[in-house]
């Protein structure tokens, strides 16, 4: 079976497996930059509000 699939299908394959790992690793890394950024965002506010005490 395998014998026959030829480039275009080693590229196919590739292409489904590659392709959604990339992606997950990618809106991963983006939700920890946005976390990493409301938290120094919170951590901006409450020194503001302990420096106006």
């Amino acid at each position: 079976m395998l014998n026959n699939i030829g480039l275009p299908g080693l590229l196919l394959i590739l292409l489904i497996v590659v392709l959604p790992i990339w992606l997950i690793m990618r809106s991963s890394k983006r939700k920890a930059n946005e976390q990493a950024r409301i938290a120094d965002a919170l951590e901006d506010i409450a020194k503001s509000k302990k420096n106006s005490d």
